[in-house]
C-alpha cells in the first residue's frame, strides 16, 4: 500500500482546498498507519522531513523521497532540481528516516532521476538512498523515445502506388 498519487505533489490554493475537503496528506499517512497496523507493506512518499517523521511515526515499512515530478519527455516537466540537489535531499530525507527507525529503506523518485545513470549518481552520491522507483523513467520515457523513432521510421517509407489502367 503507498499513498500515491498524493496530495503531496500540489501546493497553494489548490492542494489548501484539497486538505480542506478531508483529502489531505495526513489522510494518506493515516492510511499508512491503518494499513501497518493491518500487516501489509506499505510505503509512503515523503516531500520533506516534516514528512518523514509522519510517515515514519505510521509505520511506513518503505519511504520513497520524491524529488518532483519527472521532466523530460512530451508530458514530463520542464524544470526540476539539479542532480546534485536530489542527491542532497534525498539524503537528508534518508537521515531523517534512520533517525527514527535505522533500518528504515528510503528510496528516491522523481525530477531529475530520469536514467539509469541519474540513478548510478543517486547511489554515489547519497549513500543511505537503497533503490529507485522508477515510474515514468520506466511506463513512459522508455517508450515514448522507442515509439517516436519507430513512428519516423515509418514516415520515411515512401508509399508505392500502382498506377491505374490509362493513366
Amino acid at each position: 500500500v503507498h499513498n500515491y498519487p498524493t496530495v503531496g505533489l500540489w501546493t497553494g490554493s489548490y492542494r489548501q482546498l484539497l486538505e480542506d475537503l478531508g483529502l489531505g496528506y495526513d489522510n494518506e499517512i493515516r492510511m499508512i498507519q491503518l494499513a501497518h497496523k493491518l500487516g501489509l507493506f506499505t510505503m509512503g512518499y515523503v516531500f520533506d522531513k516534516e514528512d518523514v517523521y509522519k510517515m515514519c511515526e505510521a509505520g511506513a515499512d518503505v519511504i520513497c523521497c520524491h524529488v518532483g515530478t519527472t521532466v523530460g519527455g512530451t508530458t514530463g516537466a520542464k524544470k526540476a532540481i539539479s542532480l546534485p540537489e536530489a542527491a542532497k535531499k534525498s539524503q537528508e530525507i534518508a537521515e531523517a528516516a534512520k533517525e527514527i527507525n535505522p533500518d528504515a529503506i528510503v528510496l528516491a523518485h522523481g525530477g531529475p532521476i530520469v536514467s539509469p545513470e541519474d540513478t548510478l549518481y543517486i547511489y554515489k552520491n547519497a549513500p543511505d538512498i537503497v533503490g529507485f522507483v522508477a515510474g515514468s523513467s520506466i511506463e513512459r520515457l522508455a517508450i515514448e523515445n522507442a515509439i517516436t523513432e519507430y513512428a519516423r521510421r515509418f514516415k520515411e517509407v515512401k508509399i508505392k502506388c500502382k498506377p491505374k489502367e490509362g493513366n
